[in-house]
């Protein structure tokens, strides 16, 4: 009882103020209420150290909750900003080839139609390339070695698509552009009268 006493440590008062209380329970009536009391006063202090305990975790956990959903209300905003960047682009890059297809049918010059189809199709291949990037992070584990290797091989794909695209609009739009250059005809000259 002493040692748990100096130790403050209420469950080894409690089972030595109950075993004390059994010891002297009818033959010293006041050791015996003495003890009880001790015992009674240990129980409400493990009680409330148990409930103190309670609380604090319940209080950490709480806290921890609010967290997780501060943090997934972060992760949402920020893939809800990817997302309409995403859709800028993807609305952006039809407008761009529109764009070159109206410039090719006006009298803009041909190295512009060029310069400006090549940009289209690289702007849709990139915009490609950013898309796959999440799936090729999910299969490839974020192993960069295999990343790299499957970036790869979807370039081997993509590159010589481009240059076939490129080298098709650049024939398309620039012959387009000259087709709808009107030739200007030469007046006859008025016949001088002799």
């Amino acid at each position: 009882m002493n040692a748990a006493r100096a130790a403050v440590y209420p469950e080894g008062i409690y089972h030595a103020s109950n075993l004390l209380t059994d010891i002297y329970r009818g033959n010293n009536e006041h050791l015996e209420l003495m003890y009880l009391k001790a015992a009674v006063a240990a129980k409400d202090s493990m009680f409330n150290a148990e409930r103190i305990k309670q609380i604090q975790t319940l209080s950490f956990n709480e806290a921890a909750r609010q967290e997780e959903i501060s943090e997934e209300k972060h992760r949402q905003q920020e893939e809800r900003i990817i997302n309409l960047q995403m859709i800028g682009i993807a609305l952006f890059i039809p407008f761009f080839f529109l764009l070159v297809l109206l410039l090719s049918k006006s009298r803009t010059h041909r190295k512009v139609i060029e310069f400006m189809s090549v940009l289209s199709l690289l702007l849709l291949f990139e915009f490609i390339t950013l898309l796959i990037h999440p799936l090729v992070q999910r299969v490839s584990s974020h192993l960069p070695i295999l990343e790299l290797l499957i970036l790869i091989i979807l370039a081997s794909v993509l590159v010589p698509l481009h240059h076939k695209l490129t080298h098709w609009m650049r024939e398309r739009l620039v012959h387009a552009a000259h087709h709808h250059v009107k030739p200007q005809v030469a007046k006859p000259e008025p016949e001088v009268e002799e």
